[in-house]
């Protein structure tokens, strides 16, 4: 075997490796693929938990998440309420229009709370920017 065929065979290896890692990555479509990320999320869970996942579901940050009102307001004291804050996971690639969001709220701790989530709520067609 010469030289230059074993720096093409691990080139070609290299290449292969990689195109079955990226293919490893959640092919659903994307609501289908935010009601099952949101599913997998437990009240009590640590947020960081949460964020970790992201990647998994090919998810990303998609700003702040508007306050749901009674939902939140049922299981929480008024102390722990105002330690929560809510933030939207979107489908990578989603800019703007409608999409599938998962509202997440937790006890944020830069506001004194313990980084737990407390709440998610599932949207199948936000077409909201907050």
């Amino acid at each position: 075997m010469s030289h230059r065929t074993i720096i093409t065979s691990r080139l070609l290896l290299g290449a292969l490796s990689a195109m079955l890692l990226g293919g490893c990555g959640d092919n659903r479509p994307p609501a289908e693929r935010t009601l099952a990320f949101c599913e997998g999320i437990r009240v009590g869970e640590p947020f960081a938990d949460v964020e970790d996942r992201y990647a998994a579901f090919d998810m990303q940050a998609g700003g702040f998440a508007r306050d749901p009102g009674e939902p939140l307001d049922s299981g929480l004291t008024m102390l722990e309420r105002q330690k929560v804050i809510g933030i939207l996971a979107e489908p990578s690639g989603a800019h703007s229009g409608e999409r599938p969001v998962c509202a997440i709220y937790y006890s944020d701790p830069f506001l004194g709370g313990n980084g737990k989530v407390v709440l998610t709520d599932f949207k199948p067609a936000w077409a909201h920017r907050f």
